[in-house]
């Protein structure tokens, strides 16, 4: 159904579409994330990636959110393939 679809910035819906419960799952669960916990960044990371809340670029952009909050802590620790893969559920 077209109607549960969201489109986000592309003229190529069909390819970059989402399904609305994603988005709204991921909205939701930003809501619970405790921004004072030890592991917040890898949280969010897990959050955007695992949700696909996104029409594209769900994995640029939490990693981006990774570092930016790694960043805000004035520490940066790059993630492997391996850690990224683990914190999303694909291996």
């Amino acid at each position: 159904a077209s109607a549960d679809v969201i489109r986000i910035g592309h003229s190529d819906a069909a390819k970059y579409g989402t399904h609305i419960s994603g988005f709204a799952a991921l909205e939701q669960h930003l809501k619970t994330l405790n921004t004072a916990h030890e592991h917040f960044d890898k949280h969010l990371l897990a959050s955007v990636v695992g949700y696909h809340g996104l029409g594209d670029g769900n994995g640029r952009t939490g990693r981006a959110l990774y570092a930016i909050s790694q960043l805000r802590r004035n520490q940066f620790t790059p993630l492997t393939k391996r850690e990224f893969s683990l914190l999303h559920g694909l291996s």
